[in-house]
């Protein structure tokens, strides 16, 4: 199906559910190579918009900035004020969960939860809404397009996948990878067999794009240089939610003949950073679109 065709199926799934994926990468496209003199303004407007949002709808922090003598104004005024506010850390979510909590009755409709991976012996739950789901999803596509995808062209993962059990949860994911196009393997149930699936798949539908642990990865490779099937290349992969030894960036570049893409993201805020074209080093994600960070509970900020 053509990029037009899914854009415009995008803008009906906008029309039905009120989600702006579309949006958010547009503003991502539009805003990702300005210079910083002009990245700048639009940080503070976010900024202040946000700060704004938490005191008017947020309980814990219209307490919080009552308590340290701070009004949103004052950031008019001062950016530096923004240094007196206090930390949110993790004990702080957990022991005020509901008044981190939007009151906007629509937006408060919207909120789902969402656990971090507990890599510290304490998974953090928190809220995420509709326009944070969008920023994080446009945010990954960015990611791709830097690698060498567009709108419409086939990519696949090796990604960590929870397969859903329900048929409709089942029916729900395979429309999402259709509107996408693109194909998935479980990186949690990586076996031989699966890996020839796999790998025949790729082999048969090219994907432009390959994203994936920079583990699995490595050891999709392997695979791929041991079985018949070599000669599978892609026009970039994605490399996330790892180390990317350089040793394991080799020998993925080599194996399929393409440059890798590291990314650093987070289940609290979707991308962090990532590596562009130019692979000098990461580009952080300094626009934050709308971020939800004071919307809701989420990961320690200066919010």
């Amino acid at each position: 199906m053509s990029a037009l065709f899914r854009r415009t199926v995008l803008r009906l799934h906008r029309l039905a559910t009120g989600r702006h994926i579309l949006d958010r990468m547009e503003e991502l496209n539009r805003t990702q190579w300005l210079r910083r003199d002009e990245l700048l303004p639009l940080q503070r407007d976010k900024l202040q918009r946000l700060i704004e949002y938490a005191y008017q709808h947020i309980p814990y922090y219209r307490r919080t900035f009552d308590q340290a003598g701070f009004h949103p104004e004052d950031l008019r005024r001062d950016m530096a004020r923004f240094r007196n506010l206090p930390v949110l850390t993790k004990a702080i979510i957990r022991e005020n969960f509901q008044e981190l909590q939007t009151t906007e009755p629509q937006r408060r409709m919207q909120l789902s939860k969402v656990t971090t991976s507990g890599s510290t012996g304490h998974p953090l739950v928190f809220m995420q809404d509709n326009n944070c789901r969008d920023c994080v999803t446009a945010d990954i596509q960015r990611h791709l397009g830097w690698a060498g995808w567009k709108m419409g062209k086939l990519h696949a993962y090796i990604w960590g996948a929870h397969f859903e059990a329900t048929t409709g949860k089942s029916l729900r994911r395979q429309l999402i990878d259709w509107v996408w196009n693109r194909f998935l393997t479980n990186a949690y149930r990586l076996t031989d067999a699966s890996l020839a699936v796999f790998t025949e798949h790729i082999r048969r539908r090219h994907p432009c794009v390959l994203f994936g642990y920079p583990s699995s990865l490595y050891r999709l490779a392997q695979f791929v240089r041991e079985s018949p099937h070599r000669g599978i290349i892609f026009d970039g992969i994605i490399s996330s939610a790892e180390v990317l030894l350089p040793v394991v960036r080799q020998s993925i570049e080599e194996t399929f003949r393409c440059k890798v893409f590291d990314r650093y993201a987070a289940m609290e805020l979707g991308g962090v950073a990532c590596e562009c074209p130019s692979h000098t080093g990461l580009r952080f994600y300094a626009m934050a679109v709308q971020s939800n960070r004071a919307r809701q509970a989420a990961s320690p900020s200066r919010i």
